[in-house]
């Protein structure tokens, strides 16, 4: 394996060079986030709140509890 290049000097882009850096539009078009679920809504995360309240003996998370397994492919 290749280790990365160290370099003590800064990184200086001039106009026209490409980037690490992509726009809003780049990472939308690679789909990087296509499977992410929304934020909840405030309505929402008061009902989730309320709900973790009245189970306090329950699971911590909603990770934990597994909310989020079916997610998992």
């Amino acid at each position: 394996m290749t280790e990365p290049a160290r370099t003590d000097d800064a990184v200086v882009y001039e106009p026209g060079d490409t980037t690490p850096i992509k726009t809003p539009e780049e990472w939308a078009a690679e789909g990087w986030d296509s499977g992410r679920q929304n934020p909840k809504t405030l309505d929402e995360a008061r009902a989730a709140l309320a709900a973790r309240i009245a189970a306090h003996d329950s699971s911590d998370t909603e990770a934990d509890s597994g909310a989020y397994d079916a997610l998992e492919g």
